[in-house]
């Protein structure tokens, strides 16, 4: 199979009238390229030779004049472990997973930024192993300011492992929050709040109050006085599992199949299964961060909220550490295959 790497250090250049969540720093942004370390550059991209290899520099500045109420900046662009490093202002943009490549990189503080005038930098490596010759394609990126009127759930509710004493729930949200889960007992009695450790990504255990069979259970998240609350979801039934019986479903294979994979979850629901199964190859490519939503739990979102799931690696999830994370299993602590 060819392997196609591509380097490239980037800087942007345009003025803005200060930040808003609707504004990319970078538009208008004139890109210049250089694959001699930035001692010289030109405005056309390079163009990589058969079998070649070259770290080409894309260069440009932006203008920032005012940083209040920004929570945090958001760069769209193609950032992919081990060939590609970003800095803002000489200092690294950290992604959440160092090991994973994204579209997103999110949680940028705004501090690394500065009024006046400042650098993006993206590095990466371009190879080719056929025997063409071929440009290199324009650099493009978005850098946006987001506020905390921007916070938004982007995947889950997840229900996860079950047991007589417990349910969990994971989710992620497109900013770093505070996050609880409240669940109410279906038939009056007190709610049970767990709250998450702050961040991208949330994980809760839900205890099993005496005497409660069923509860339901909605995510609420927090940002510097917003917040955003997802539907009222029901967890499992415990007399429904407890019973010696198991009613559940076993798919897998939904990377790239997404309208079959979308069907395919609709038939689950109406069926209301104790339990999903998936064994294994989720995503395509478990270390590219964007598959887990693009290809599986957008259309799985409405099943997950209500079934619990228990994933089963493929050789696609390539130990991905999303699986300890975003999904709860039985084993020990809850993470774990």
């Amino acid at each position: 199979m060819k392997r196609f790497v591509l380097c490239v250090l980037v800087l942007a250049a345009c003025a803005v009238s200060g930040c808003s969540s609707s504004g990319d720093l970078l538009k208008g942004s004139t890109w210049q390229y250089s694959i001699d370390g930035g001692e010289t550059f030109t405005d056309t991209p390079a163009t990589v030779a058969h079998e070649g290899e070259i770290v080409q520099i894309a260069r440009t500045t932006f203008e920032v004049t005012d940083l209040d109420d920004i929570a945090e900046f958001h760069l769209h662009a193609e950032i992919y472990y081990p060939r590609t490093t970003a800095e803002i202002n000489g200092t690294p943009i950290a992604r959440e997973y160092p090991e994973l490549g994204y579209i997103v990189v999110r949680d940028i503080a705004p501090a690394v930024l500065t009024i006046g005038t400042n650098e993006l930098r993206i590095s990466d490596t371009y190879k080719k192993y056929d025997a063409t010759e071929s440009q290199l394609p324009p650099m493009t990126a978005k850098l946006l300011p987001m506020t905390a009127d921007d916070l938004a759930f982007r995947t889950g509710p997840i229900l996860g492992a079950f047991n007589a004493d417990q349910f969990t729930v994971t989710s992620r949200t497109n900013m770093v929050a505070d996050v609880v889960c409240r669940a109410r007992p279906i038939g009056g009695g007190e709610d049970v709040v767990v709250a998450a450790d702050r961040g991208l990504i949330q994980a809760f255990t839900v205890p099993r109050a005496a005497g409660q069979d069923a509860y339901e259970y909605r995510l609420e998240a927090t940002r510097d006085g917003v917040t955003r609350e997802t539907d009222w979801q029901p967890a499992p039934q415990w007399s429904n599992v407890t019973d010696g019986t198991l009613r559940f479903v076993v798919s897998s294979d939904s990377q790239t199949e997404n309208p079959a994979w979308t069907a395919i979850t609709k038939r689950m629901v109406a069926h209301q299964p104790d339990l999903l199964i998936m064994t294994g190859d989720m995503v395509s490519n478990g270390r590219d961060d964007a598959q887990w939503d693009a290809q599986f739990l957008d259309a799985a979102s409405e099943l997950v909220a209500v079934t619990p799931l228990y994933p089963v690696e493929g050789n696609h999830e390539m130990e991905s550490p999303i699986l300890d994370d975003l999904f709860r299993t039985p084993a020990p602590g809850g993470r774990g295959l």
